[in-house]
């Protein structure tokens, strides 16, 4: 069965703005994972684990996907699981910065402390 977003994930059109749960995801970063720059991080999903749990964002992984290298390397090891749209996701990693976008070069809850 194919996993959708979170119902708080941060790529949701439904999330508040500031309603990225579970932590901070540098700008920058982000913006490379979705780059197609040689970077093998991707978005993990905030409601996986860390480490071997962990999973990539379903937001992620269908609006960005392939132009992450990232992504590419992980599927290629057969670790990214089979996702589905709902229709709900903003369009791209910009939309998902200006939505979040704390202005401290991090996308987050702003509740969180530095």
């Amino acid at each position: 069965m194919a996993r959708r977003a979170c119902h708080t994930c941060p790529w949701r059109k439904s999330v508040p703005p500031g309603g990225f749960p579970g932590g901070c995801v540098n700008e920058k970063e982000l913006r490379q994972m979705a780059s197609g720059i040689p970077v093998l991080k991707v978005m993990q999903c905030h409601n996986t684990p860390d480490g071997q749990g962990a999973k990539v964002c379903v937001g992620f992984a269908i609006k960005i996907g392939t132009e992450s290298v990232g992504f590419r390397f992980a599927a290629s090891q057969g670790l990214i699981d089979a996702v589905e749209d709902d229709g709900d996701l903003v369009e791209s990693v910009h939309d998902v910065i200006q939505k979040h976008n704390t202005g401290r070069g991090l996308v987050c809850n702003p509740s969180w402390k530095e």
